[in-house]
């Protein structure tokens, strides 16, 4: 189950790691632990589903055997998804062994060095040891070596998307014979374009069939799959879908199951959880990852930056069953959890959970009835910011579920009163709340307020007093009848959502909300007090809804909005 607070503070470790002026071209490779180095051996009998690519990628190494300029060949894709697999088969192959006269493996990975990467070049081709430090000297040797030589050099794991660095590291390669080849993997376009590829390999998933035998090569190994339990097939079958075809994430589950042979703990694995990316985005702004230096871009600009530069990286991926939502490898969460694992909790129901001062950020999975005991640990994290329940569907269905979810209106009490310094606070998918106390009012720090689905009926006036409130979200609240008065107060919000309430006439002034750039709804009421020229005002992006045209006096007032 991944935790939404987890992936905040995975995209909040990026940002350290960057630098703390936004960059429109911003290098976001996590530093955490040096990551063990790539070699060129591999176990063929433990790879499946790559035949074809390996067939692609060989073609193209023995094309242009003419070709006097050096072609750069680009294996590109997500993390985990067998890049480095698949360099490792073309170049132990036995056709790409007879074809060139010299070859090379480099496992560059974070740190485009050029002397490193150079040196490790010239020490795989002579396979001695050099010390030397002058990179003028190394690369003359090299050149050397090269000269003439029909050669293969495997780049693998490249992040560099400087053009410089990369044109001062090739130098000596421009002496080889015509036919010479680099073949790197990256996750990134970009370093695609940086490097001049002449040919691009797209990477994809392994299939259905492919995934399967993976999974069960290192679940099973050496046990028959059907003799140890039928369930168990049916169960590893399942969770290899879920894997969505990453050989890494097929190898370290069926690592995981092997080790955990019991129905119990495969059914386990079966958990998953996707997210919408503007909720995600919200988050962001509400906790301050987002700071603006530029201050032509607003913080969701940059937030719609970072999703789609990491999304770009692969740190999380566009779900297959909706592309309008998106999925984080469980990989990836266990690096956030190693890293802020401190700072976020999951609260586990009949487990100890270890909250402390440094507890941040938690979030729980919903239960049937949420009992005020279930949250008493919470009075250890005195600084709590966020406190987020979800579905076990993620927040797709949060007001589409079946289930009927209930919570004391004690833990509500306890968590306006207690935690002054909260900053995200759900309340989502709990049907049975009516009403919320006047005291929210003293939550100062509060940016995000989501009530969907609840049975709320008014707002209390205090809730005007969140000055920092940006984001209200009310959608599915059909008891709610009327915003309040003074809505207009909140002069930092920027996400309006009432959809599907009864909500039947807009608050005055509320064109006075100039942050306002996401608005669900604009209702035209018969006063004609909530003239549809309002809309003039607001700077909205994404889509609006404008309720009871009818009531529109005249024409020229709707087409001056347009």
């Amino acid at each position: 189950m991944l935790c939404s607070m987890l992936r905040m503070s995975w995209t909040r470790l990026i940002m350290r790691c960057s630098s703390a002026r936004w960059k429109p071209n911003i290098r976001v490779k996590p530093v955490l632990r040096p990551r063990l180095p790539t070699t060129s051996l591999v176990d063929e009998t433990r790879t499946y589903g790559r035949d074809d690519d390996k067939k692609t990628i060989i073609e193209w190494l023995l094309s242009d055997k003419d070709n006097t300029q050096l072609s750069i060949i680009s294996i590109v894709g997500m993390g985990g998804l067998g890049k480095t697999t698949l360099a490792q088969l073309v170049y132990n192959d036995r056709m790409a062994i007879d074809e060139f006269d010299l070859k090379a493996w480099v496992c560059v990975s974070d740190e485009f060095d050029v002397l490193r990467v150079t040196r490790t070049i010239y020490e795989a081709i002579t396979m001695s040891r050099d010390d030397t430090n002058d990179l003028n000297v190394l690369q003359i040797k090299l050149k050397q070596r090269l000269s003439q030589k029909r050669f293969l050099i495997v780049l693998d794991d490249v992040w560099n998307e400087n053009f410089m660095l990369w044109e001062a590291l090739q130098s000596p390669f421009n002496h080889g014979a015509p036919g010479s080849k680099i073949l790197l993997t990256t996750r990134s376009a970009k370093v695609v374009s940086t490097m001049r590829s002449s040919k691009i390999h797209s990477l994809k998933p392994l299939s259905e069939g492919d995934s399967w035998l993976l999974l069960s090569e290192y679940a099973f190994h050496g046990r028959d799959a059907l003799s140890s339990s039928f369930d168990l097939e049916e169960i590893g079958r399942r969770i290899s879908k879920k894997c969505k075809g990453l050989p890494l994430a097929l190898k370290a589950i069926g690592s995981l199951l092997y080790a955990e042979f019991s129905l119990v703990q495969w059914t386990g694995i079966l958990k998953n959880y996707d997210f919408d990316k503007e909720r995600l985005i919200q988050l962001w702004m509400a906790e301050n990852f987002l700071p603006c230096a530029h201050q032509s871009k607003v913080a969701r600009e940059v937030g719609e930056q970072f999703f789609h530069d990491l999304l770009s990286r692969s740190f999380f991926q566009q779900s297959m069953e909706d592309e309008t939502r998106f999925v984080m490898h469980d990989l990836i969460n266990d690096l956030a959890k190693v890293e802020y694992g401190k700072f976020c909790h999951l609260l586990l129901v009949d487990e100890e959970n270890n909250l402390t001062k440094m507890t941040r950020h938690v979030s729980y999975l919903r239960t049937f009835y949420e009992y005020s005991n279930r949250f008493a640990v919470m009075c250890q994290a005195s600084k709590l910011r966020t406190f987020l329940p979800l579905s076990m569907q993620g927040h797709r269905s949060t007001s589409h579920t079946s289930f009927f979810h209930c919570i004391s209106f004690k833990v509500i009490l306890d968590l306006v009163s207690k935690f002054r310094c909260m900053r995200v606070l759900s309340l989502s998918g709990y049907h049975h709340i009516v009403s919320l106390p006047d005291s929210i009012g003293n939550l100062k720090h509060l940016r995000f307020l989501d009530l969907s689905g609840t049975k709320i009926k008014k707002l209390p006036d205090s809730i005007c007093q969140l000055f920092h409130l940006q984001t209200l979200k009310l959608w599915r609240c059909r008891d709610l009848k009327k915003l309040p008065m003074d809505v207009h107060k909140l002069m930092n919000l920027r996400y309006l959502d009432f959809r599907e309430t009864g909500v039947r006439e807009m608050p005055k002034q509320l064109s006075k909300l100039k942050n306002l750039q996401v608005l669900s709804s604009f209702i035209v009421d018969k006063c004609g007090q909530s003239n549809i020229k309002q809309l003039k005002e607001f700077n909205l992006c994404g889509s609006v809804s404008i309720l009871e045209l009818q009531n529109v006096v005249s024409p020229a007032d709707a087409l001056a909005v347009i």
